[in-house]
């Protein structure tokens, strides 16, 4: 919104335009409990400060429950392809809030992602990024019809993509593939 000049599209993934977005957690959630511990594990490995994980979680809790703070106004400027990408069992963004976002925006699409949670990237990653593919497909004008199965397959598979909704990805430091839990169960 501040650079519409260097925006060709909007993959706007498990998002909120507001803080009225986002699900209250009242009680303790297996699957949470478990993706939590694996950005625990992941963040001691990878980050610069691994000690200070709770000061991570407590600050993006903060962002959640402040930040964005678009209007209605605000969302009715943006002018380039929008998907407002939302998973069948998000844990933390409201579905009547990605349906008002995509009702919203200006020739914005929703995209539900089916069976998977607000880790879809993580759950199944082929299905994610086909999705991904076929609105940049959109975003960018490759003249490829994209909504067709067979398109997104033939796009998947040039990217090395496993078959959409399966579970097997490629781990990028070994391209061996290894089966991912299923954070649903």
């Amino acid at each position: 919104m501040k650079a519409p000049a260097r925006v060709a599209g909007v993959y706007f993934f498990a998002c909120k335009m507001d803080p009225s977005g986002v699900k209250q957690i009242m009680e303790p959630n297996p699957i949470l409990d478990r993706c939590l511990g694996r950005h625990a594990k992941d963040y001691a490995q990878l980050s610069a400060t691994p000690d200070q994980f709770k000061a991570f979680v407590e600050a993006v809790s903060l962002m959640m429950r402040t930040q964005p703070n678009y209007s209605a106004h605000d969302l009715a400027q943006i002018n380039v392809p929008v998907a407002i990408v939302h998973s069948e069992h998000d844990e933390f963004i409201r579905r009547e809030h990605a349906e008002n976002l995509a009702r919203t925006i200006p020739n914005a699409e929703l995209v539900n992602l089916l069976g998977v949670s607000h880790f879809a990237p993580v759950q199944r990653p082929a299905q994610f990024n086909v999705a991904m593919l076929a609105f940049l497909g959109k975003a960018f004008g490759e003249g490829r019809d994209v909504g067709r199965h067979d398109v997104l397959a033939e796009m998947a598979s040039e990217v090395g993509l496993p078959q959409a909704g399966s579970l097997a990805f490629l781990e990028s430091d070994t391209g061996k593939k290894r089966e991912e839990p299923d954070y649903q169960r």
